[in-house]
């Protein structure tokens, strides 16, 4: 028998298919108007819709120029970190290790509009969301709101003060009346 010819080879390619992960970041601001020295409010809603986990997953928010940071919490979500200090660079950040598919978490952010800030100036809050997954559809991963600086509209008169108003006239007898 011949033995050369009792074998085979065979070379198989194996791809891995890249892991993606679609984060999105929604962003609402209330109030639309706000004056001097009033907080606005921001809710950052920040979601995973696969097809894969993602991997080492950072919100960013941009603290609006003419404002001063109140607070920063996540409200819904769990296994979220809080930059430390709380505010680096005018930002704060938000991270996870791991955000699996469908899973969101909600944070909001509370920023009081500097006194001096003049009507008329707009105050925009920017959010972002990266991963070190690929992320097929990068133009959902920034959100922006914006509020308007106005004047603090007219008080209305307090009508539930009470007044008391005495009226005192004089009267003169004449002719020989008496009252």
């Amino acid at each position: 028998p011949d033995m050369t010819n009792n074998s085979a080879r065979t070379t198989t390619t194996v791809i891995q298919q890249a892991l993606m992960a679609d984060l999105s970041v929604t962003q609402v601001d209330v109030p639309a108007q706000v004056v001097a020295s009033q907080q606005l409010n921001y809710t950052l809603r920040v979601k995973n819709a696969g097809p894969s986990p993602a991997q080492t997953v950072r919100v960013t928010d941009v603290i609006p120029a003419n404002t001063t940071l109140v607070s920063a919490e996540t409200t819904s979500g769990t296994g979220w970190f809080k930059s430390t200090p709380l505010v680096a660079a005018d930002r704060v950040i938000f991270s996870k290790v791991t955000v699996a598919v469908g899973e969101s978490a909600t944070f909001q952010i509370v920023v009081k509009v500097n006194l001096n800030t003049s009507n008329g100036t707009i105050v925009t809050n920017t959010a972002t969301v990266e991963s070190a997954t690929t992320d097929p559809d990068m133009t959902n991963n920034i959100a922006m709101a914006t509020s308007k600086v106005g004047q603090q509209p007219p008080t209305e008169p307090d009508i539930t003060k009470k007044a008391v108003v005495v009226f005192s006239k004089e009267v003169a007898a004449t002719g020989g009346h008496q009252f």
